[in-house]
């Protein structure tokens, strides 16, 4: 609680400060003047670079996308060929469809 009602404090007491009127004007707009090119110019830096990371991380993730896709299908067929085994017990061909369906 003492923090909170500290904070609120030092924010009137900085609204306050700001407020007071030198030569016509308020001290935020002299401070202002001073700053605000500047905080410009840092906000077009800080939007080209994330503009600049999000275009290379998109780039990326279509790179990952695109090599996630085979180049070419492989051709195999089913050798029809082969046949079931005939002499497979019960208990065996109950132990294969039970390793077959884990």
């Amino acid at each position: 609680m003492k923090k909170i009602i500290g904070s609120v404090a030092i924010f009137i007491a900085t609204f306050l400060l700001l407020s007071i009127n030198l030569k016509e004007k308020p001290v935020f707009s002299y401070i202002y003047s001073y700053f605000g090119p500047l905080t410009k110019e840092l906000q077009n830096k800080v939007e080209y670079l994330v503009k600049f990371g999000l275009d290379g991380s998109k780039a990326f993730g279509s790179k990952i996308f695109h090599n996630s896709i085979p180049q070419h299908k492989e051709n195999l067929e089913f050798n029809k060929t082969i046949k079931p085994l005939e002499n497979v017990s019960a208990k065996d061909q109950k132990e294969l469809d039970d390793l077959i369906k884990q």
